[in-house]
């Protein structure tokens, strides 16, 4: 390390709150790696909360790593020096155990970045005793782990409250055992995924014939979660509090875990079923701690309107002094609750998601919105003195056609009229924020079956609402890249076979276009290509508890336009969680 990087390293943890420094040799030796810049690691609560989980036990040292800035990656690919930890700058080579923590399927190249960078071999294959073991944990190991099968030695598949303690015991109980056999012992363990221990055969048409498993695997990986009563008493808020994060300067607490809603684009909606949530009492340390830091609160939930305390919660910070933050909100859901938080709180933007234009779209994806809805919640928004509304669109949902498209045209020229109109009492111009993305059918939705609509169509249908908004007083239409979203799509539902791919791009500097090329890969089989009802499926050797047969249900109820009421954890046995 020279005299730049040790500097620039204790800058940075001279600029966190929270950080754990242990000294003395540990039993074990952890680093977390996000396999992406500092500043979008830091702002994900997810990784905050394994960091501070592994960090709870005394016989285990964790540390942090991230993937380069763009000018520290150039330096350090040009000098060959070893990429290291936050905490020590000890090289990742160094360490028992790497832990990736991925959230997003498109940061996949900069794994194997990451891994060269270490000096460490890609394939589980290739590595020996002289190298830490390489897992994965995250959204991406529990929606699909197939696309980076070949790189892991293992995979977290669920919650890491719940799975990481036995997880450690088993490897502390097994580590001076060879590798294989570790990984074996490893196995046993319920919620850990090793794929070296099962082969892929394949069909003539390239879809998958079946999952063969050594003697005395599972046949399937089971997900694990934590009961609701044990979510009271798990950690819940940020460990560490940098400005250097999308939340700079916040404390974000997690208020509750799943979403009985039923969104049937929603991955997160059904990958955390059952829907949980922490009581005001549960929360009050998280937030004693946040206000006397002088941090704002924010609060962290898939649907945050439907957490049955949720106007107790906004009352304890309110009488604590304490501002609070939202994230976004359903628009049948908004209080007068929010709303005096909100302006308390000093919070500029609010963010709804309709998801589609029209209220027939809307009952596609169960959404459950009428345009009145939106409408109310707009109106409230400028009466409350609220200066921006974010509004986030999906197209190429499955069943769209024009008229959704125009819907997203019409109602979001209805909102802006409304919000200009009624903002003037507060002697402001309220400013409307469209964010339009391409929808991507993901593994354990009703959706997963459905081809994504093609790169030109949804690069149309983007032309299209920006030539009718773009030039609209009040309004600013951003959106994502179709292309992107392609790529996305063919990793989220891709299998083994993405390994060669996902190699190829990292040697082609992230080229997809040249990798796809140069490797006649048929993209169109992963992404615009309807799946049989009984194809095998990449993700199925996981098991989230949910009914295969449940999501067909759910996905022809969404092509007929049919809603699904929201599950009712108390007496809901529909989808087979409970």
């Amino acid at each position: 390390m020279t005299r730049d990087d040790a500097l620039k390293r204790a800058k940075r943890l001279q600029s966190e709150t929270g950080a754990v420094i242990k000294h003395g040799r540990k039993e074990v030796s952890v680093v977390l790696v996000y396999p992406n810049t500092y500043f979008v690691a830091m702002s994900n609560l997810g990784f905050q909360l394994v960091y501070r989980l592994l960090n709870e036990r005394d016989d285990l040292l964790c540390e942090r790593a991230f993937l380069p800035d763009r000018e520290d990656l150039a330096a350090l690919e040009k000098s060959g020096r070893k990429l290291t930890s936050l905490e020590s700058g000890r090289p990742l080579s160094d360490f028992d155990i790497i832990a990736f923590s991925v959230p997003f399927e498109n940061d996949y190249p900069n794994i194997l970045s990451i891994l060269s960078l270490s000096n460490i071999p890609f394939y589980s294959s290739e590595r020996d005793e002289r190298y830490p073991l390489i897992l994965s944990g995250g959204v991406t190991a529990f929606l699909n782990p197939e696309p980076l099968a070949d790189f892991m030695d293992l995979f977290a598949i669920g919650e890491g409250e719940e799975l990481i303690p036995d997880l450690m015991d088993s490897y502390m109980a097994s580590k001076e055992e060879g590798r294989k056999e570790l990984l074996k012992k490893l196995s046993n363990v319920e919620g850990l995924y090793v794929p070296s221990l099962y082969n892929v055969s394949y069909n003539e048409d390239g879809t998958i014939a079946a999952y063969e498993v050594a003697e005395g695997g599972a046949k399937r990986i089971k997900r694990r979660w934590l009961a609701e009563e044990e979510l009271e008493t798990s950690a819940t808020g940020s460990a560490i509090i940098t400005d250097d994060t999308e939340f700079g300067g916040m404390h974000l607490v997690e208020v509750g875990r799943g979403c009985g809603r039923g969104c049937r684009f929603c991955a997160a909606g059904y990958i955390y079923l059952p829907p949980r949530e922490r009581s005001v009492e549960a929360l009050q340390e998280e937030f004693d701690k946040g206000i006397s830091d002088g941090h704002r609160i924010g609060l962290i939930s898939p649907s945050l309107a439907d957490h049955s305390g949720i106007d107790s919660i906004c009352s304890v910070i309110a009488e604590s002094d304490g501002a609070t933050s939202l994230s976004s909100i359903r628009a049948d859901g908004l209080k007068e609750s929010f709303l005096e938080n909100i302006r308390s709180g000093g919070q500029k933007t609010v963010t709804i998601a309709p998801e589609a234009g029209t209220e027939r779209m809307r009952n596609v994806i169960n959404k459950g919105l009428a345009d009145e809805d939106i409408l109310k919640a707009v109106s409230m928004l400028a009466k409350a003195g609220i200066p921006n509304i974010r509004f986030y669109f999906m197209i190429g949902l499955p069943s769209e056609r024009d008229e959704d498209i125009e819907g997203i045209i019409d109602i979001s020229r209805k909102c802006r009229d409304l919000f200009v109109e009624e903002s003037k009492v507060h002697g402001t111009v309220g400013k409307i924020t469209l964010s339009v993305n391409s929808f991507v059918p993901k593994p354990f939705t009703p959706f997963q079956w459905h081809p994504m609509e093609d790169e030109k169509s949804l690069k149309n249908k983007i032309k299209r609402i920006k030539k009718e908004l773009g030039r609209e007083p009040n309004i600013t239409v951003i959106n994502d890249v179709p292309k992107w979203a392609h790529i996305q799509g063919l990793l989220s539902r891709g299998d083994r076979r993405m390994a060669g791919i996902i190699e190829a791009v990292y040697k082609n500097d992230g080229d997809w276009k040249k990798t796809i090329k140069e490797g006649g890969l048929d993209v169109d089989f992963y992404t615009t290509r309807e799946r049989d009802k009984d194809e095998v499926l990449p993700w199925e050797i996981l098991d989230m508890g949910i009914e295969k047969n449940y999501l067909w249900k759910e996905y022809e109820r969404g092509l007929a336009g049919k809603y699904t009421p929201p599950c009712n954890v108390n007496v809901c046995t529909r989808c087979g969680v409970c």
